[in-house]
């Protein structure tokens, strides 16, 4: 019979490796998705994304609240861009921290827009790629939390896996913003 550790450690690397769909594939866990309705089949963006919206949907690591610390998947049900700021329309994906997340109209970029003054912040070039890095952490986070409970000693070689992974799904993403791109802050003070 395995520890909790090994347990968590495997599901650790099914998080990394296993195809999307046969990792989110499981009703319970599509149960803690929010999915883009059929009206985003109208939204502006590449039509591969909204697609993928409509079928994965975005993780939800905790209810949306003003002041969520981790990824609070909220996807807009209305057809036109929910927000106008900064120069930029977008679809409202979530809410992360003290930002929200959304796909910006006709090239789908991932940014977080302050809830204060400051800058838009990229996220991913991608609402696929931003789908993928946040269901896949969404699982690695929930085995590291056994891990870290445990203080193991392979939890930083850990995280540094989950960026590297972070990165070869996204390199454009990551090259937005170098040295300082938000997974890499997400991942590493998790």
């Amino acid at each position: 019979m395995k520890s909790d550790l090994e347990k968590a450690c495997q599901d650790y690397r099914r998080a990394l490796d296993l195809p999307l769909p046969e990792l989110i594939g499981s009703a319970a866990d599509r149960a803690t998705a929010s999915r883009a309705g059929a009206e985003s089949a109208g939204w502006r963006l590449p039509p591969a994304e909204s697609a993928a919206l409509r079928e994965w949907g975005v993780p939800v690591y905790e209810p949306e609240q003003a002041d969520s610390v981790l990824l609070a998947g909220a996807v807009q049900a209305g057809g036109g861009p929910e927000i106008e700021s900064h120069g930029l329309s977008a679809y409202r994906l979530g809410r992360f921290w003290d930002h929200t997340i959304a796909a910006t109209e006709t090239d789908g970029r991932v940014v977080g827009f302050p809830d204060e003054l400051g800058d838009v912040v990229p996220l991913n070039s991608s609402v696929r790629a931003f789908q993928e890095i946040s269901w896949r952490w969404y699982f690695a986070r929930r085995a590291l939390l056994v891990l870290d409970a445990a203080d193991d000693e392979r939890l930083g070689p850990m995280l540094q896996t989950a960026v590297d992974l972070a990165h070869a799904i996204d390199p454009k993403g990551a090259a937005e913003d170098p040295g300082d791109w938000w997974w890499e802050g997400v991942i590493g003070h998790w």
